[in-house]
């Protein structure tokens, strides 16, 4: 079997490997709109997911970066930090906390 980190042709040498989007995650505020997964209802709901998730992006060992999508809602995607005026949907202070929370031995 062919490792995760390995793509036809290439092999993986130690390359920064980053993770471009994940996450995705968008409020049960009405029927319209998208994001990755069930929707969630409240903003602790969303930190818990957002902190789950980026735990585990965070836990792996060949990850040096990662992106969370999006910053802002888009048209029909609703899954973003922020809704299309640029108003934070959740405690900008919380997700900081999460992004620079160090993870076992990690530095990530």
């Amino acid at each position: 079997m062919r490792a995760a980190t390995e793509a036809d042709g290439f092999k993986y040498k130690g390359q920064p490997i980053i993770i471009s989007e994940y996450g995705g995650i968008a409020f049960d505020n009405d029927d319209s709109g998208w994001g990755y997964g069930n929707k969630v209802k409240t903003e602790e709901d969303f930190i818990q997911r957002f902190d789950n998730i980026t735990t585990a992006v965070k836990e792996i060992p060949f990850v040096c970066g990662y992106c969370y999508t999006q910053v802002t809602d888009v048209q029909q995607e609703v899954n973003g930090l922020m809704d299309m005026d640029r108003n934070f949907k959740v405690d900008p202070e919380r997700i900081k906390e999460i992004n620079e929370r160090k993870i076992g031995c990690c530095n990530h």
